[in-house]
């Protein structure tokens, strides 16, 4: 998400009275009703996986939110909320890298093929391949995901905390947390609109920026799963828990840092 409007659309996906059952929603709860009842083939699978990490993702931030109440309420000390805080940083990594595998599974389920790769980073690589990934996906769903740059920027830091041995760096604030995933003598790239200062990222932008574009892309993935396997049929009602609506309001911090940016630019243009 580059500009308040790419922030707009993924409010859109996360509406105060919970998640609505369309797109990307809809589509994971229909593979999740189907495999209930027996009636979902095993390569659809991948969704419902992905929709437990979202889950997952969003107890992080009401797991946050609530370390946060904590402290103020004088029942968290600082070094503890610290190693807290350090673990679910860690852990919002490696769930997000796993969705994201799990979609690349699924993206492979849709296209009714195994042509493709079987995790997101060399899919990533292979839809560069534009005639042949957009023969095998269908240029709609390769093109979503060549919209998927972005997950370059996490994905490196994720690994190093898995396989290099990387550190998180956690310091707990009032408002938030702000951290950075290091090893000796490297600190791993941050996009620069989620920095609290010129060294630490703040995680409650980092959730928003990171579920925002995710649910983005889910929402496209979803929109094509449902018209290519036939799942149209709407789920009724919506999908609400406390960390939708803690997400909206890292997102509306998110839309507001992004608008001070934009307004920068065109001031320094001027």
């Amino acid at each position: 998400m580059h500009t308040p409007a790419d922030v707009d659309a993924a409010l859109h996906l996360f509406p105060a009275s919970g998640i609505v059952a369309d797109g990307l929603v809809q589509y994971l709860l229909n593979l999740h009703i189907l495999d209930n009842q027996g009636l979902a083939p095993r390569s659809l699978r991948p969704a419902q996986r992905i929709w437990s990490s979202v889950s997952s993702l969003l107890t992080v931030l009401e797991r946050h939110d609530w370390q946060k109440s904590q402290a103020s309420a004088g029942h968290l000390d600082s070094t503890s909320w610290m190693f807290f805080a350090s673990c679910d940083v860690e852990y919002f990594y490696v769930v997000l890298r796993s969705a994201f595998d799990d979609l690349a599974l699924l993206c492979a389920a849709i296209a009714a093929t195994e042509q493709c790769p079987s995790t997101f980073n060399d899919l990533l690589d292979w839809v560069k391949e534009q005639p042949r990934a957009d023969r095998v996906l269908g240029v709609d769903l390769a093109n979503a995901i060549r919209e998927c740059e972005w997950f370059r920027t996490f994905r490196d830091a994720r690994d190093g905390i898995v396989h290099f041995g990387a550190l998180t760096f956690a310091v707990p604030r009032g408002d938030s947390v702000h951290f950075r995933v290091l090893r000796p003598n490297h600190a791993f790239e941050m996009v620069p609109t989620l920095m609290a200062n010129e060294y630490l990222a703040d995680f409650e932008l980092v959730i928003a920026w990171t579920l925002g574009n995710l649910g983005t892309t889910l929402a496209k993935v979803g929109e094509i799963g449902l018209l290519r396997l036939g799942l149209a049929s709407p789920v009724q009602g919506t999908y609400s828990r406390s960390g939708i609506t803690l997400l909206r309001s890292c997102l509306l911090r998110l839309r507001a840092r992004l608008a001070e940016t934009e307004s920068g630019h065109a001031t320094g243009r001027a």
